[in-house]
């Protein structure tokens, strides 16, 4: 049981670093149908091919050192975009609610972030640097990051449904006294995945979503 449950984590983590790293802008709105392809349709936002592979080779690069047959590289595309369509739900989501990321919290987010540091403290030549290397402008960044910010926001309020009070951890280890933290943090995560799945799968079903798997499975290997 325990095994299964470091497992499901793993895999959440997985995606969860996945939307963290993707530096992919919240798709674009969709011009006339004739005039662009797009991998997957949500509402009014579509991911282009473009974000979809930045997305996939970020993703790939995360997980160097891996060794990849075909059926992982399908696999892994698959969750990418599955990770992309649940971002814009999310984000489609919090606009809808009327959640916003204030300046404020937006500056506090890049100063405190230690990639941007020198130091211990946040250096704007090491921004600018880490931005360029990664061929990003401080405002594809920041917009990036801001709708990053909201994504994190939806999770930590779907996630926040779930409480210790709830859990069935007796079942787990058969006495109450024998349970860990860690065991208490393994539960916790998988019951809040669970949360964001129904959520994810409850939503998308009053959207109108499209995805055109042809265009990156089998045709396109990366």
């Amino acid at each position: 049981m325990l095994k299964g449950i470091r497992e499901n984590v793993k895999y959440f983590y997985v995606l969860l670093v996945m939307i963290a790293i993707s530096f992919v802008l919240w798709g674009v709105a969709l011009p006339p149908r004739e005039s662009a392809v797009y991998v997957a349709e949500i509402g009014d936002k579509g991911i282009t091919i473009k974000d979809f592979r930045m997305a996939f080779e970020r993703a790939r690069d995360n997980l160097r050192g891996e060794q990849f047959d075909e059926e992982m590289r399908r696999e892994l595309k698959k969750a990418v975009l599955n990770t992309l369509i649940w971002e814009n739900v999310l984000l489609i989501s919090a606009r809808d609610m009327g959640l916003t990321v204030t300046d404020k919290e937006l500056r506090n987010a890049i100063v405190n972030n230690p990639h941007f540091m020198r130091d211990g403290l946040f250096c704007s030549d090491t921004y600018f640097k880490v931005l360029s290397i990664n061929r990003l402008t401080p405002e594809m960044f920041e917009a990036s990051l801001r709708q990053q910010l909201l994504s994190l926001e939806m999770t930590r309020l779907i996630g926040s449904v779930v409480s210790l009070n709830h859990l069935p951890l007796k079942e787990i280890s058969g006495k109450e006294t024998e349970i860990t933290d860690e065991i208490k943090q393994l539960v916790l995560s998988v019951q809040r995945r669970a949360a964001m799945e129904a959520y994810i799968s409850s939503v998308k079903q009053q959207m109108n979503i499209r995805v055109n798997m042809d265009l990156i499975l089998p045709d396109w290997t990366g």
